[in-house]
């Protein structure tokens, strides 16, 4: 009797989940060992997959906008309690909001943008930042870790 294409994808795939249910947690053990080992790949892969997918995570935010609120709630009040370094920090973000004001009818200064935009302090010594729309934003703090690609843009950025 000869398989099919259809039916040798079916036979592999029932043999792959019984495969994964019978080593699971052999498995998971050894991704996170590999994670751990080759940090800056994953980091430049998960980058490269959230600019790809900017668009679906900003859907998600959307629907679950109420549980992120409360998470970073939660972890934001723990975080301001015991740390004085975040605590300066986010002071000095609440003062910048106060003396700029709203950014309506502002725009990125990189991509000319009006949508979604943040403010980027490049050092927390001072209130002074730039306005950035969160994708410009994103890939700087990415080239700035290590996880994203040189761009010419961001030298002008951070100067």
């Amino acid at each position: 009797m000869v398989m099919t294409e259809k039916e040798k994808k079916a036979k592999q795939k029932i043999y792959n989940k019984n495969y994964y249910d019978a080593n699971r947690k052999r498995l998971i053990e050894k991704k996170s060992q590999w994670q751990k080992d080759n940090k800056d790949k994953v980091n430049v892969c998960s980058a490269r997959y959230k600019r790809k997918n900017d668009d679906k995570f900003k859907e998600y935010y959307q629907e679950h906008k109420g549980e992120y609120a409360k998470r970073q709630s939660k972890y934001q009040k723990d975080k301001l309690k015991n740390n004085p370094e975040y605590r300066r920090k986010f002071r000095l973000r609440q003062m910048s909001r106060q003396i700029s004001g709203s950014l309506k009818g502002k725009s990125c200064i990189n991509c000319n943008s009006t949508e979604d935009l943040h403010r980027h302090h490049p050092s927390y010594d001072s209130y002074d930042f730039i306005i950035l729309c969160r994708k410009c934003h994103q890939d700087l703090h990415d080239f700035l870790s290590g996880r994203g690609e040189y761009n010419e843009k961001y030298k002008a950025l951070e100067s």
